[in-house]
């Protein structure tokens, strides 16, 4: 009985030094992020390099295409983040408030990428937009 519970604190004991060396880790992880733009929103990455002189550009404007469903646009972002390309969505929240009401600019979204990567961004919509279902 003596060994089972000299065991049992050993593997106590192991079991906390595992989890401060997680800890640790995750500490270490989380101060890389810091510095880097992980943590950072599209959004904000966008607006940091837009007042850093970079140019904006729009590659949706959801009033012009009939085809362009909110649910597009929503794909169409995710894609974007995950390939890490800063972008904008201009009207993104009042578009929400009357759906299917198009005056003017109410009602649709804009979407904005840095110039840099309109290439990109118009490969990812093109391939997005031949898959859709």
């Amino acid at each position: 009985m003596l060994y089972i519970g000299v065991i049992i604190s050993l593997l106590g004991i192991l079991a906390f030094f595992i989890l401060i060396s997680l800890i640790q880790a995750l500490i270490k992880i989380s101060e890389r992020r810091k510095n880097n733009n992980e943590n950072k929103l599209p959004e904000e990455l966008f607006f940091e390099q837009v007042s850093k002189g970079e140019k904006a550009q729009k590659i949706i404007n959801a009033s012009d295409e009939i085809e362009w469903r909110q649910m597009d646009i929503m794909m169409i972002k995710s894609l974007l983040q995950s390939e890490q390309i800063p972008f904008y969505v201009e009207f993104n929240y009042s578009s929400g408030i009357y759906p299917g009401l198009q005056i003017g600019s109410l009602g649709s979204q804009n979407l904005y990428v840095l110039e840099k990567d309109h290439e990109d961004a118009m490969n990812i919509i093109d391939d997005y937009m031949k898959n859709r279902v």
